[in-house]
């Protein structure tokens, strides 16, 4: 990220009830790991 001045903030999946079992609907098998990031540019291009 850093190579394209990019940042990336993490969020919690708890702050929109994203936390359950199910995610979406999925029954997938196995473990699985989920995570919401915001990816945003550094600084302003302008």
């Amino acid at each position: 990220m850093h190579k394209w001045d990019l940042k990336c903030i993490n969020v919690p999946l708890e702050t929109f009830d994203a936390n359950k079992k199910h995610l979406s609907g999925s029954t997938l098998p196995g473990n699985h790991t989920v995570q919401m990031m915001i990816i945003t540019r550094r600084h302003n291009v302008f």
